[in-house]
Protein backbone atom coordinates (compact mmCIF):
# COMPACT_ATOMS: atom_id res chain seq x y z
CA UNK A 1 0.00 0.00 0.00
CA UNK A 2 1.16 3.50 -0.61
CA UNK A 3 0.91 6.30 1.73
CA UNK A 4 -0.32 9.73 0.79
CA UNK A 5 2.73 12.15 0.94
CA UNK A 6 1.97 14.84 3.27
CA UNK A 7 2.57 17.39 1.31
CA UNK A 8 0.10 16.61 -1.38
CA UNK A 9 -2.78 16.30 1.30
CA UNK A 10 -1.21 19.74 2.42
CA UNK A 11 -1.74 21.22 -0.98
CA UNK A 12 -5.43 19.80 -1.29
CA UNK A 13 -6.45 21.48 2.52
CA UNK A 14 -4.89 24.53 1.55
CA UNK A 15 -6.72 24.54 -1.38
CA UNK A 16 -9.89 23.52 -0.67
CA UNK A 17 -13.15 25.85 -0.63
CA UNK A 18 -13.88 26.51 3.13
CA UNK A 19 -18.11 26.44 2.35
CA UNK A 20 -20.01 26.16 -0.50
CA UNK A 21 -22.69 28.90 -1.21
CA UNK A 22 -24.72 28.66 -4.51
CA UNK A 23 -25.69 32.72 -4.74
CA UNK A 24 -21.85 33.35 -4.59
CA UNK A 25 -20.44 30.13 -6.44
CA UNK A 26 -16.82 31.69 -7.06
CA UNK A 27 -16.50 32.58 -3.65
CA UNK A 28 -15.18 36.27 -4.57
CA UNK A 29 -17.41 37.83 -2.13
CA UNK A 30 -20.26 39.42 -4.52
CA UNK A 31 -23.58 37.63 -4.67
CA UNK A 32 -24.99 36.09 -8.30
CA UNK A 33 -27.59 38.61 -9.65
CA UNK A 34 -29.97 34.97 -9.45
CA UNK A 35 -29.79 35.91 -5.59
CA UNK A 36 -30.28 39.49 -5.66
CA UNK A 37 -26.67 40.77 -5.89
CA UNK A 38 -24.32 41.95 -8.14
CA UNK A 39 -21.85 39.94 -9.34
CA UNK A 40 -22.29 40.03 -13.12
CA UNK A 41 -19.80 36.36 -13.76
CA UNK A 42 -20.44 33.95 -10.65
CA UNK A 43 -18.49 31.93 -12.16
CA UNK A 44 -15.20 33.68 -12.26
CA UNK A 45 -13.76 35.22 -8.81
CA UNK A 46 -11.90 37.95 -10.91
CA UNK A 47 -15.44 39.61 -11.45
CA UNK A 48 -17.39 41.72 -9.60
CA UNK A 49 -18.20 45.05 -8.55
CA UNK A 50 -15.65 47.16 -7.76
CA UNK A 51 -13.06 44.98 -9.61
CA UNK A 52 -9.77 46.29 -11.64
CA UNK A 53 -11.12 46.98 -15.30
CA UNK A 54 -8.25 45.82 -17.68
CA UNK A 55 -7.96 45.14 -21.58
CA UNK A 56 -9.72 41.74 -22.05
CA UNK A 57 -13.09 42.02 -23.30
CA UNK A 58 -15.08 41.51 -19.70
CA UNK A 59 -17.45 44.13 -17.55
CA UNK A 60 -14.75 42.98 -14.82
CA UNK A 61 -16.19 45.90 -12.40
CA UNK A 62 -19.93 44.82 -13.62
CA UNK A 63 -20.78 48.31 -14.42
CA UNK A 64 -22.03 47.36 -17.63
CA UNK A 65 -19.03 48.97 -19.73
CA UNK A 66 -16.50 46.48 -21.08
CA UNK A 67 -12.53 47.78 -20.87
CA UNK A 68 -13.50 51.21 -19.38
CA UNK A 69 -10.62 53.35 -18.05
CA UNK A 70 -8.25 51.21 -19.98
CA UNK A 71 -6.25 52.88 -23.23
CA UNK A 72 -9.00 50.66 -25.51
CA UNK A 73 -12.28 52.28 -24.27
CA UNK A 74 -13.66 55.45 -24.81
CA UNK A 75 -14.19 56.81 -21.78
CA UNK A 76 -15.17 60.69 -22.42
CA UNK A 77 -17.13 59.67 -25.80
CA UNK A 78 -15.72 61.50 -28.25
CA UNK A 79 -14.73 58.56 -30.75
CA UNK A 80 -11.11 57.93 -29.57
CA UNK A 81 -9.41 56.35 -27.22
CA UNK A 82 -5.72 56.86 -25.77
CA UNK A 83 -4.98 53.50 -28.23
CA UNK A 84 -6.37 55.51 -30.97
CA UNK A 85 -4.28 59.31 -30.47
CA UNK A 86 -6.42 60.79 -27.66
CA UNK A 87 -4.53 62.92 -26.01
CA UNK A 88 -6.81 63.38 -23.12
CA UNK A 89 -9.94 61.16 -23.05
CA UNK A 90 -11.25 62.93 -20.58
CA UNK A 91 -12.10 65.60 -22.52
CA UNK A 92 -14.52 65.02 -25.02
CA UNK A 93 -13.31 68.41 -27.19
CA UNK A 94 -9.93 67.21 -27.10
CA UNK A 95 -8.99 64.50 -29.90
CA UNK A 96 -7.01 64.16 -33.06
CA UNK A 97 -8.50 66.53 -35.27
CA UNK A 98 -10.19 68.43 -33.05
CA UNK A 99 -10.26 72.51 -33.71
CA UNK A 100 -7.39 74.15 -31.75
CA UNK A 101 -8.35 76.37 -29.50
CA UNK A 102 -6.80 79.39 -27.24
CA UNK A 103 -6.53 77.69 -23.99
CA UNK A 104 -3.40 76.78 -23.49
CA UNK A 105 -4.06 72.84 -24.38
CA UNK A 106 -3.57 70.88 -27.40
CA UNK A 107 -7.13 69.94 -28.27
CA UNK A 108 -6.09 68.21 -31.61
CA UNK A 109 -3.53 65.91 -29.94
CA UNK A 110 -0.63 66.69 -32.53
CA UNK A 111 1.79 67.61 -29.77
CA UNK A 112 1.21 71.79 -30.57
CA UNK A 113 -0.39 74.01 -28.48
CA UNK A 114 -2.74 77.19 -29.52
CA UNK A 115 -1.47 76.73 -33.07
CA UNK A 116 -3.68 78.80 -35.96
CA UNK A 117 -5.20 80.90 -33.27
CA UNK A 118 -4.76 84.24 -32.18
CA UNK A 119 -1.95 83.37 -29.13
CA UNK A 120 0.06 81.10 -31.45
CA UNK A 121 3.27 82.31 -33.54
CA UNK A 122 2.58 80.09 -36.54
CA UNK A 123 5.30 82.08 -38.56
CA UNK A 124 7.48 81.71 -36.32
CA UNK A 125 8.63 85.71 -36.68
CA UNK A 126 8.54 85.93 -32.72
CA UNK A 127 4.69 87.73 -33.06
CA UNK A 128 1.47 85.94 -32.95
CA UNK A 129 -1.18 88.14 -33.72
CA UNK A 130 -2.29 88.95 -30.18
CA UNK A 131 1.24 90.31 -30.12
CA UNK A 132 0.29 92.67 -33.54
CA UNK A 133 1.25 90.65 -36.05
CA UNK A 134 -0.59 91.45 -39.06
CA UNK A 135 0.27 88.34 -41.14
CA UNK A 136 1.06 85.60 -38.85
CA UNK A 137 1.10 83.08 -42.13
CA UNK A 138 3.98 85.42 -43.55
CA UNK A 139 7.19 85.70 -41.17
CA UNK A 140 8.11 88.88 -43.44
CA UNK A 141 5.90 90.94 -41.75
CA UNK A 142 5.57 91.56 -37.97
CA UNK A 143 5.75 94.56 -35.58
CA UNK A 144 9.56 95.39 -35.47
CA UNK A 145 10.79 94.44 -38.85
CA UNK A 146 12.21 97.51 -41.19
CA UNK A 147 9.92 98.01 -44.18
CA UNK A 148 10.89 96.64 -47.58
CA UNK A 149 10.16 99.31 -49.98
CA UNK A 150 9.06 97.66 -53.46
CA UNK A 151 7.64 94.32 -51.88
CA UNK A 152 4.12 95.49 -51.74
CA UNK A 153 3.56 94.01 -47.98
CA UNK A 154 3.50 96.24 -44.65
CA UNK A 155 6.54 94.57 -43.53
CA UNK A 156 6.47 95.97 -40.25
CA UNK A 157 2.56 96.07 -39.20
CA UNK A 158 2.70 99.67 -38.98
CA UNK A 159 -0.73 99.95 -41.27
CA UNK A 160 1.47 101.55 -44.25
CA UNK A 161 2.66 99.77 -47.40
CA UNK A 162 5.80 100.90 -48.78
CA UNK A 163 5.48 104.11 -46.62
CA UNK A 164 3.03 105.41 -49.35
CA UNK A 165 2.37 102.17 -52.19
CA UNK A 166 -1.42 102.10 -52.47
CA UNK A 167 -3.84 99.21 -51.27
CA UNK A 168 -6.90 99.57 -51.86
CA UNK A 169 -9.05 97.52 -48.93
CA UNK A 170 -6.57 98.11 -46.52
CA UNK A 171 -5.51 94.34 -45.55
CA UNK A 172 -1.61 95.22 -45.61
CA UNK A 173 -1.48 93.56 -48.77
CA UNK A 174 -1.01 95.45 -52.43
CA UNK A 175 -1.53 93.50 -55.89
CA UNK A 176 1.96 93.37 -56.34
CA UNK A 177 2.33 91.46 -52.84
CA UNK A 178 0.14 89.08 -53.84
CA UNK A 179 -3.09 90.40 -52.72
CA UNK A 180 -5.53 88.20 -55.15
CA UNK A 181 -8.35 90.59 -54.74
CA UNK A 182 -7.29 94.04 -53.12
CA UNK A 183 -11.20 95.40 -52.87
CA UNK A 184 -11.54 92.45 -50.40
CA UNK A 185 -9.75 92.99 -47.14
CA UNK A 186 -10.98 89.43 -45.85
CA UNK A 187 -8.42 88.39 -49.00
CA UNK A 188 -4.62 88.13 -48.69
CA UNK A 189 -1.85 86.04 -48.50
CA UNK A 190 -1.91 84.18 -45.22
CA UNK A 191 -5.50 85.25 -44.16
CA UNK A 192 -7.80 82.84 -42.24
CA UNK A 193 -9.49 80.88 -44.66
CA UNK A 194 -13.51 80.96 -43.88
CA UNK A 195 -16.87 79.19 -45.42
CA UNK A 196 -17.56 82.34 -48.22
CA UNK A 197 -16.54 80.49 -51.36
CA UNK A 198 -13.58 82.46 -51.43
CA UNK A 199 -9.68 81.81 -51.62
CA UNK A 200 -9.25 84.13 -48.51
CA UNK A 201 -5.35 83.10 -47.98
CA UNK A 202 -4.69 83.25 -51.68
CA UNK A 203 -2.78 79.81 -52.48
CA UNK A 204 -6.03 78.50 -55.37
CA UNK A 205 -8.22 76.65 -52.93
CA UNK A 206 -11.48 77.59 -51.66
CA UNK A 207 -12.55 77.40 -47.58
CA UNK A 208 -9.66 74.82 -47.17
CA UNK A 209 -9.44 73.76 -43.70
CA UNK A 210 -13.35 74.79 -42.56
CA UNK A 211 -15.56 72.45 -42.14
CA UNK A 212 -17.22 72.74 -45.61
CA UNK A 213 -13.65 71.43 -47.14
CA UNK A 214 -12.86 67.82 -47.83
CA UNK A 215 -9.64 68.18 -46.35
CA UNK A 216 -8.44 64.63 -45.98
CA UNK A 217 -9.63 63.97 -49.82
CA UNK A 218 -12.10 60.84 -48.55
CA UNK A 219 -15.12 62.75 -50.43
CA UNK A 220 -16.59 63.65 -47.03
CA UNK A 221 -16.85 67.10 -45.35
CA UNK A 222 -17.21 67.92 -41.78
CA UNK A 223 -20.71 69.72 -43.01
CA UNK A 224 -21.27 66.13 -44.27
CA UNK A 225 -20.43 64.00 -40.92
CA UNK A 226 -16.68 63.87 -41.63
CA UNK A 227 -15.92 63.44 -37.74
CA UNK A 228 -11.85 63.94 -38.56
CA UNK A 229 -11.42 65.30 -42.07
CA UNK A 230 -7.63 65.03 -41.38
CA UNK A 231 -7.94 61.27 -41.87
CA UNK A 232 -8.97 59.63 -45.13
CA UNK A 233 -9.65 56.24 -43.27
CA UNK A 234 -12.35 58.17 -41.15
CA UNK A 235 -15.43 58.64 -42.27
CA UNK A 236 -19.35 57.50 -42.54
CA UNK A 237 -20.10 54.35 -44.06
CA UNK A 238 -16.22 52.93 -44.06
CA UNK A 239 -15.44 49.68 -42.42
CA UNK A 240 -14.46 50.08 -38.53
CA UNK A 241 -11.17 48.81 -37.40
CA UNK A 242 -9.82 47.65 -34.32
CA UNK A 243 -7.79 50.40 -33.45
CA UNK A 244 -8.92 52.86 -30.92
CA UNK A 245 -11.02 55.47 -33.55
CA UNK A 246 -14.49 55.54 -34.47
CA UNK A 247 -13.88 54.60 -38.22
CA UNK A 248 -17.24 55.13 -39.10
CA UNK A 249 -17.89 58.57 -37.62
CA UNK A 250 -21.39 56.85 -35.40
CA UNK A 251 -20.11 57.56 -32.22
CA UNK A 252 -19.17 53.84 -31.25
CA UNK A 253 -15.14 53.42 -31.43
CA UNK A 254 -14.48 49.94 -32.85
CA UNK A 255 -17.97 48.08 -32.64
CA UNK A 256 -18.49 45.10 -34.96
CA UNK A 257 -14.25 43.80 -33.77
CA UNK A 258 -13.51 41.36 -31.68
CA UNK A 259 -12.90 43.50 -28.75
CA UNK A 260 -16.01 45.26 -28.90
CA UNK A 261 -18.99 44.51 -27.03
CA UNK A 262 -21.81 44.23 -29.63
CA UNK A 263 -24.41 42.94 -27.57
CA UNK A 264 -23.81 44.36 -24.49
CA UNK A 265 -23.71 41.23 -21.88
CA UNK A 266 -20.46 42.46 -20.37
CA UNK A 267 -18.06 39.78 -22.88
CA UNK A 268 -16.27 40.60 -26.42
CA UNK A 269 -15.79 38.15 -28.79
CA UNK A 270 -12.10 38.56 -27.27
CA UNK A 271 -13.72 37.37 -23.91
CA UNK A 272 -14.79 34.03 -25.75
CA UNK A 273 -18.31 35.81 -26.12
CA UNK A 274 -19.61 32.96 -28.99
CA UNK A 275 -22.46 35.63 -30.42
CA UNK A 276 -22.42 38.98 -29.37
CA UNK A 277 -25.39 39.74 -31.67
CA UNK A 278 -27.17 37.61 -28.48
CA UNK A 279 -27.52 39.21 -25.24
CA UNK A 280 -28.20 36.24 -23.52
CA UNK A 281 -25.28 34.25 -24.75
CA UNK A 282 -21.95 34.53 -22.87
CA UNK A 283 -19.40 32.49 -20.89
CA UNK A 284 -21.01 31.83 -17.65
CA UNK A 285 -24.23 32.80 -18.51
CA UNK A 286 -27.48 29.83 -17.60
CA UNK A 287 -28.40 27.30 -20.37
CA UNK A 288 -31.50 27.36 -21.59
CA UNK A 289 -32.81 23.85 -21.95
CA UNK A 290 -33.89 22.69 -25.63
CA UNK A 291 -33.28 26.16 -27.21
CA UNK A 292 -30.90 24.94 -29.68
CA UNK A 293 -28.65 27.65 -28.66
CA UNK A 294 -25.02 27.34 -26.47
CA UNK A 295 -26.32 29.86 -24.18
CA UNK A 296 -23.17 29.51 -21.78
CA UNK A 297 -20.55 29.34 -24.47
CA UNK A 298 -19.13 26.39 -23.46
CA UNK A 299 -19.14 24.43 -26.83
CA UNK A 300 -22.22 22.16 -25.69
CA UNK A 301 -26.20 23.26 -26.43
CA UNK A 302 -28.72 22.58 -24.66
CA UNK A 303 -26.61 20.67 -21.87
CA UNK A 304 -28.77 20.08 -18.68
CA UNK A 305 -29.46 22.78 -16.87
CA UNK A 306 -28.71 23.38 -13.26
CA UNK A 307 -26.21 20.78 -12.97
CA UNK A 308 -23.72 22.51 -10.99
CA UNK A 309 -21.56 20.52 -9.92
CA UNK A 310 -21.37 19.10 -14.26
CA UNK A 311 -21.88 15.21 -12.69
CA UNK A 312 -25.08 14.23 -14.80
CA UNK A 313 -27.67 15.60 -12.08
CA UNK A 314 -29.20 18.71 -11.00
CA UNK A 315 -31.39 18.78 -8.05
CA UNK A 316 -34.23 17.74 -9.65
CA UNK A 317 -32.54 14.65 -11.02
CA UNK A 318 -32.52 13.45 -7.15
CA UNK A 319 -28.64 14.50 -6.85
CA UNK A 320 -29.01 15.82 -3.18
CA UNK A 321 -25.65 18.27 -3.11
CA UNK A 322 -25.45 19.87 -6.96
CA UNK A 323 -21.81 21.36 -5.65
CA UNK A 324 -20.16 17.87 -4.90
CA UNK A 325 -19.55 16.27 -7.77
CA UNK A 326 -19.12 13.18 -5.69
CA UNK A 327 -22.40 13.41 -4.41
CA UNK A 328 -25.10 11.81 -6.98
CA UNK A 329 -27.82 8.84 -7.87
CA UNK A 330 -25.33 7.07 -9.43
CA UNK A 331 -22.40 7.43 -7.21
CA UNK A 332 -20.80 4.88 -5.02
CA UNK A 333 -21.03 4.97 -0.94
CA UNK A 334 -17.92 6.28 0.26
CA UNK A 335 -16.79 5.29 4.23
CA UNK A 336 -16.58 9.50 4.26
CA UNK A 337 -19.66 10.62 6.78
CA UNK A 338 -21.79 11.56 3.38
CA UNK A 339 -24.62 10.06 1.48
CA UNK A 340 -22.86 9.95 -1.74
CA UNK A 341 -25.85 7.30 -3.21
CA UNK A 342 -28.56 9.85 -2.34
CA UNK A 343 -30.27 7.33 -1.01
CA UNK A 344 -31.06 8.64 2.20
CA UNK A 345 -28.03 6.80 4.21
CA UNK A 346 -24.59 7.56 5.05
CA UNK A 347 -21.69 4.92 4.22
CA UNK A 348 -24.20 2.13 4.06
CA UNK A 349 -21.57 -0.84 2.59
CA UNK A 350 -18.40 0.93 2.37
CA UNK A 351 -15.52 -1.04 3.01
CA UNK A 352 -13.54 1.09 5.00
CA UNK A 353 -13.45 4.65 6.88
CA UNK A 354 -10.96 6.82 5.05
CA UNK A 355 -7.98 8.81 7.42
CA UNK A 356 -5.43 10.82 5.68
CA UNK A 357 -2.91 10.03 8.56
CA UNK A 358 -3.34 5.91 7.35
CA UNK A 359 -2.75 4.04 4.60
CA UNK A 360 -6.01 5.00 1.97
CA UNK A 361 -8.16 2.38 0.76
CA UNK A 362 -11.29 3.10 -1.68
CA UNK A 363 -13.61 0.19 -2.95
CA UNK A 364 -17.17 0.68 -4.73
CA UNK A 365 -16.61 3.58 -6.12
CA UNK A 366 -19.30 3.76 -8.35
CA UNK A 367 -22.56 1.35 -8.51
CA UNK A 368 -21.21 -0.56 -11.61
CA UNK A 369 -18.55 -2.28 -9.30
CA UNK A 370 -15.82 0.29 -10.82
CA UNK A 371 -13.23 0.66 -7.66
CA UNK A 372 -9.93 1.29 -6.50
CA UNK A 373 -7.20 0.24 -3.96
CA UNK A 374 -3.68 1.90 -3.51
CA UNK A 375 -1.40 -0.87 -3.89
CA UNK A 376 2.31 -0.52 -4.73
CA UNK A 377 1.64 -0.92 -8.60
CA UNK A 378 -0.38 2.27 -8.40
CA UNK A 379 -3.14 1.05 -10.90
CA UNK A 380 -5.87 3.10 -9.16
CA UNK A 381 -3.94 5.93 -7.85
CA UNK A 382 -5.19 8.22 -10.15
CA UNK A 383 -9.05 8.04 -9.30
CA UNK A 384 -8.33 7.46 -5.16
CA UNK A 385 -6.50 10.98 -5.08
CA UNK A 386 -9.86 12.45 -6.93
CA UNK A 387 -11.49 10.91 -3.87
CA UNK A 388 -9.36 12.06 -1.43
CA UNK A 389 -10.02 15.72 -2.90
CA UNK A 390 -13.87 15.58 -2.53
CA UNK A 391 -13.30 14.25 1.29
CA UNK A 392 -10.70 16.92 1.80
CA UNK A 393 -13.96 19.25 0.72
CA UNK A 394 -16.24 17.80 2.37
CA UNK A 395 -14.38 17.96 5.96
CA UNK A 396 -13.83 21.72 5.56
CA UNK A 397 -17.42 22.21 4.39
CA UNK A 398 -18.48 20.23 7.68
CA UNK A 399 -15.45 22.16 9.88
CA UNK A 400 -14.61 25.42 8.70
Amino acid sequence: MIKLPLALLAGLLLSAPASADTCDLDADGYDSADCGGEDCADTDASVHPGADETVNGIDDDCDGDVDDGTDYFDDDGDGYTEFGGDCDDARDDVHPGADETWDGEDDNCDGRIDEETRGYDDDGDGYSESEGDCSDGDPLASPGLEETYGDGIDNDCDGRIDDGAYDSDHDGYTLDAGDCDDGDRTVYPGASERIDDLDNDCDGQVDEGTAAFDDDGDGVSELDGDCDDTDPATAPGVDELMDGIDNDCDGNVDEGTDIFDDDGDGYAEEAGDCDDDDAEAYPGAVEVEDNEVDDDCDGIVDETPGDIDQDGYTTDDGDCDDLDGFVGPDMGEMCDGVDNDCDGEIDEDCDSEWSPSTTIKREKVSKDGCGCATTAGGVGLAPCILGLVGWVVRRRREHP
